[in-house]
């Protein structure tokens, strides 16, 4: 069996940095949205639970971002729904930022790897 031959392919840094600025502009508004969701799910919280500000944000974002500490929890019944649905947006928020950094790092290699290798590449994963 013939031994692989792996080329290790140079990286641009700065290519990739500006292609996921480029992506994050384009998205932009959407990861805006879900952010003004996440602090408006924190108010609804600390209005619900009579708890601080800081602590429902604190709650919101722990949430939202899918970590869960436990450290503060909802109490009421309308205070755990939006837990629940932040919950639904952090996941959603997550994947989207997941979604643009692969994206970034696919086009940056493409602008890196002539034609031929990218061909190469293709053939070698069927």
């Amino acid at each position: 069996m013939p031994e692989a031959k792996y080329r290790p392919y140079k990286l641009s840094i700065l290519s990739l940095v500006k292609n996921i600025a480029m992506l994050f502009y384009y998205s932009g508004r959407l990861i805006i949205i879900l952010l003004i969701i996440i602090i408006l799910g924190a108010y609804l919280i600390s209005t619900f639970d009579n708890i601080s500000f800081a602590e429902s944000l604190y709650l919101s974002f722990i949430t939202g971002t899918t970590v869960g500490y436990g450290d503060i929890t909802p109490v009421t019944y309308a205070s755990k729904v939006v837990a629940v649905v932040l919950g639904i947006i952090g996941i959603i928020f997550t994947g989207i930022v997941v979604a643009i950094n692969v994206e970034a790092m696919r086009i940056t290699l493409k602008d890196q790897l002539s034609p031929e290798e990218v061909d190469r590449l293709k053939k070698s994963r069927q």
